[in-house]
């Protein structure tokens, strides 16, 4: 008897170690600094779904969840997600958690579990962020020059750079650092569903490997909350239902902190009915340098296109990391996130991947109100009123010119 529980339970864990977990999460490193960027490769076994950026939470030792911006792309069947730690981060543990993953065990039965990876917050002389951390490059036609964004959080220090690839050159070695610099990474030649490829970063007691994948099925990953959509599209949703009309729900950018811009965000009623009462905020410290075009939307008709216009640094005076979200809140909320950067050194003008929206310079900045559609509809009116008193005029004079032809004849009394 003891044989045979003995084999079954052999038996299990060799049944168990063949299947594996559904979500592994390989961390880059095991310790960081906040601040840093942490960077981590999901190898994926079995799953019914897939991923998102909403499935990849930050949690405490305490389970409490940490605000974080995630970035995910698909690399042919696994994923790999990057995102900033918070600068003001606790020493302490935390978890990396892939959440509400659909998954078949081990059984064979369809289920939903959460998966993580543990990491601990040090102290460290030197912490720098890096953006993005990952090289996706896919059409040479259109993009064969990719920048890495480097943000130091101390002291100037020299950072060396290499790669593995004959297929890629880099714009320089090494970079004295002191606030924040950038990288350009040249890519000649496209190659398929092959080893990745890897840029190496070195400083005072840190590095990074920046994946650069050559082509083949690698993607960027939407929220589940971003449209793909274009404007013209027909209504399909039942019910109350509003869109940003963006490919991604997200931006992230590195902005000079002298310049001064605008971002441009559609969004459209995507249900049959009228929505009333759209509020708009801002939420995060990106508030404290942005302000919006307006706070509120009265009506929204089904079908409608609207555009809340978000300007950023009107003073010229931001300098370091804002995050935050554009709130919409109409019953339902929907959440558009910045990742901004502002730094001293003088940055390449602004390129976003995503077309769907818009971002120009403060001074071209033209706000169409509601006040400017109530001055046009009182010059149309005002136009229409005095066509009416023209009318009526021309009616009048023809009207006397009638009276004294047929009702009045000069006479005079003394007449013989």
């Amino acid at each position: 008897m003891k044989l045979i529980l003995l084999v079954a339970l052999v038996l299990f864990c060799f049944l168990f170690s063949v299947y594996g977990s559904a979500v592994e999460i390989n961390l880059g490193k095991t310790e960081y600094a906040a601040g840093e960027t942490l960077q981590a490769y999901l190898v994926i076994n079995e799953i019914e779904e897939e991923l998102s950026v909403n499935n990849i939470k930050l949690v405490d030792s305490s389970m409490n969840r940490v605000s974080v911006t995630p970035f995910l792309n698909k690399l042919k069947d696994d994923y790999y997600v990057y995102f900033n730690l918070p600068i003001d981060l606790d020493l302490d543990n935390y978890s990396i958690v892939v959440e509400d993953v659909i998954y078949t065990n081990e059984n064979g039965l369809l289920v939903q579990g959460d998966f993580s990876a543990d990491f601990t917050i040090v102290e460290k002389e030197t912490v720098i962020s890096v953006d993005p951390g990952i090289i996706m490059a896919d059409d040479l036609d259109s993009q064969n020059t990719f920048n890495i964004y480097l943000y130091n959080h101390g002291e100037l220090t020299l950072v060396d750079f290499s790669v593995n690839s004959e297929y890629i050159s880099l714009s320089e070695d090494e970079l004295p650092l002191s606030t924040s610099g950038y990288l350009d990474v040249y890519v000649s030649e496209l190659i398929g569903d092959v080893d990745t490829k890897y840029l190496s970063i070195n400083y005072n007691g840190g590095s990074y490997s920046i994946p650069i994948w050559l082509g083949g099925e690698g993607v960027a990953v939407k929220n589940e909350t971003s449209v793909n959509n274009t404007p013209e599209e027909n209504i399909s949703i039942e019910g109350v239902s509003i869109e940003f009309l963006t490919e991604q729900d997200f931006i992230n950018l590195t902005i000079n902190k002298d310049k001064s811009k605008y971002i441009s965000i559609e969004f459209q009623n995507k249900g049959n009915l009228i929505v009333e009462d759209i509020e708009f905020s801002l939420e995060g410290n990106i508030s404290l340098i942005s302000s919006l075009e307006y706070s509120s939307l009265d009506i929204l008709s089904p079908g409608e296109i609207a555009k809340q216009n978000v300007r950023l640094n009107s003073d010229k005076n931001a300098l370091g990391y804002y995050t935050g979200k554009l709130i919409m809140n109409y019953g339902d909320v929907k959440e558009f996130v910045f990742d901004i950067y502002f730094v001293e050194e003088s940055v390449p003008d602004v390129v976003l991947p995503d077309d769907s929206i818009f971002i120009g310079d403060e001074e071209n900045y033209e706000p169409e109100t509601e006040e400017d559609g109530e001055t046009n509809y009182w010059i149309l009116f005002g136009f229409i009123f005095a066509v009416i008193l023209f009318v009526i005029y021309i009616l009048y004079i023809k009207h006397r010119k009638k009276q004294n032809k047929g009702f009045w004849l000069p006479t005079s009394r003394f007449a013989s």
